[in-house]
């Protein structure tokens, strides 16, 4: 059952010129997030007066493993992006959330593949790591204009993915688009 919180900003964690991770203290979405769901945030007291959807990009959690609340993976490119960029420890957030259908895991398959591009990678980070608890075998094709435009490959390796990358200018994977691979 959606939430509406006012959520505080934990972190902005600066990924490039135009992207950023930021985690907000929202327990109450957090607990009940699947992967796949997203939120529907805006400004505390700001503009623009209505929400955006965000995917819930991984859960955030303290010191002995409490979920505390979630993060967004974010490009500036508008009104909400480029405020969501701004963003400071402190500041808050209303959430609205969890939305939408959440992948289905009903039937878990052997093998998972996973096709992002740039911010299409948001809602992969908790999906992998909802397969790798099934030990479930993932695969990864990310791609972006180039190397900087790949982001937490890390957090992928990590969870056991495997990676096939890409980039439309040949720095990094196979040239070309994210099709390529597959």
């Amino acid at each position: 059952m959606p939430v509406d919180v006012d959520a505080v900003v934990l972190f902005n964690r600066r990924l490039s010129e135009d992207y950023n991770v930021v985690a907000v203290a929202a327990p109450e979405i957090a607990l009940q997030a699947k992967p796949g769901q997203f939120v529907m945030i805006k400004r505390t007291g700001g503009a623009p007066l209505l929400r955006r959807p965000f995917s819930v990009f991984a859960l955030a959690g303290d010191e002995v493993g409490q979920v505390t609340g979630f993060s967004l993976l974010n490009k500036r490119v508008g009104v909400t992006t480029r405020m969501l960029f701004g963003l400071r420890p402190g500041d808050r957030l209303r959430c609205l959330g969890p939305m939408g259908r959440p992948f289905s895991m009903a039937e878990p398959p052997q093998r998972a593949w996973m096709i992002a591009g740039g911010v299409g990678l948001a809602p992969f980070a908790s999906l992998a790591a909802a397969l790798r608890e099934r030990r479930i075998e993932t695969t990864l094709f990310y791609g972006g204009r180039s190397t900087g435009d790949l982001f937490h490959l890390d957090t992928f390796e990590q969870l056991g993915v495997s990676l096939q990358l890409t980039t439309d200018d040949g720095t990094r994977g196979e040239h070309g688009k994210v099709t390529v691979p597959l």
